[in-house]
């Protein structure tokens, strides 16, 4: 998938922004703190807050750092996958600014009942079933 991410991105003009991305590190080291702001919060968590506009009168929204002109981003869609022991599910949830986040769609799979050899199998096998017999690549 990144070979792929990474050819989108050259077509687009972001590949220099594409490997910025993936060289990225994350910090971790104020995790703790963060932790215990979560644990002792009294207020529900602020999704999206809007900022002051910018000396040229645009508007800005988003969280933290994560600040963008107001009206660029009108839904992301963020897809993550949860592996346990025998089988995995697929969520996708769609976000809109001003808005909680919905559940777009999730599917579960056992990968046994996609032909998968679950006693041996190896990235390309699961890639292949991914491709072919789950909703994920097609």
């Amino acid at each position: 998938m990144r070979g792929k991410a990474e050819g989108f991105a050259q077509q687009q003009g972001w590949h220099k922004e594409f490997l910025e991305e993936q060289a990225h590190v994350p910090d971790y080291s104020e995790n703790s703190q963060e932790w215990n702001e979560i644990v002792s919060a009294t207020d529900p968590s602020v999704y999206f807050q809007e900022s002051h506009p910018a000396e040229d009168g645009t508007k800005y929204t988003g969280t933290g750092d994560e600040q963008v002109p107001e009206g660029v981003v009108e839904l992301e869609q963020h897809v993550g996958i949860d592996q346990g022991v025998k089988n995995f599910t697929m969520v996708a949830v769609d976000k809109t600014p001003d808005a909680l986040p919905r559940v777009a769609g999730s599917e579960f799979y056992n990968p046994a009942d996609k032909e998968l050899n679950v006693r041996k199998f190896d990235e390309a096998d699961l890639v292949l079933v991914s491709q072919t017999k789950t909703v994920l690549m097609n």
